[in-house]
């Protein structure tokens, strides 16, 4: 074999090792660019649970309810939960304790503030801080954490399944907000997106009227 055969086999296994190398670089700065604009997050991690659990729960039921979005649209429907008692923070004369509320004494549930989270670099999430709930007899009840069982609810009415969110994201662009392109970083703990779950109307069984009944067969 001579050396120019020799050379030759170099120079190819030198420009093989050039594009192990840089190709792979390539590709990423290629596919780098347009996650810089906007990136989709993943599910954020469930916040330390203030919520029991009862070891006994039954089976997962209809609850009839209508619930709002921050938008202002109400439909009624059922949302589907396997527990029947919240246990939950409330402050009584400036003492932090916990609160056992069956589900079938409350009235009303509503999302009052959010606390947001930087997940990634100007990617946030924001939780329910702030929760309203309204008894029955009228009684108050305001819970100042993150409610985890409330954050995702699965709804249904006539037009199918869906989930419900009581948190959502939003992101920093430009000193901006992108939800809103307001620039106080405020701004989202009082003023969710349009599709975030606002309140939750418990409708008790004598309030439903026929086409309610029909509707949620």
């Amino acid at each position: 074999m001579d050396n120019r055969g020799m050379y030759v086999r170099s120079d190819v296994l030198l420009l093989f090792m050039a594009v192990l190398i840089f190709f792979p670089s390539f590709l990423a700065g290629e596919t780098e660019t347009p996650s810089r604009k906007l990136r989709i997050p993943k599910d954020p991690d469930v916040p330390a649970v203030d919520i029991k659990e009862k070891k006994d729960q039954g089976k997962a039921v209809d609850i009839p309810v209508t619930v709002e979005t921050a938008k202002g649209d109400a439909m009624a429907g059922s949302i589907i939960l396997n527990f029947d008692v919240l246990e939950i923070d409330i402050m009584d004369n400036g003492i932090e304790q916990k609160k056992a509320i069956p589900l079938e004494g409350i009235d009303s549930i509503d999302f009052v503030r959010w606390r947001g989270t930087e997940r990634r670099k100007n990617e946030f999430v924001f939780y329910p801080s702030q929760t309203r709930i309204t008894m029955v007899d009228k009684k108050i009840y305001e819970c100042g954490r993150n409610i985890p069982l409330l954050n995702r609810l699965l709804f249904k009415n006539f037009k199918g399944n869906h989930f419900m969110y009581a948190y959502f994201y939003d992101y920093r662009k430009n000193n901006v907000w992108k939800n809103s392109g307001e620039p106080d970083m405020r701004y989202p703990e009082i003023n969710p997106p349009a599709g975030t779950l606002l309140r939750i109307i418990f409708t008790k069984t004598g309030e439903k009227n026929i086409l309610e009944k029909l509707l949620l067969k």
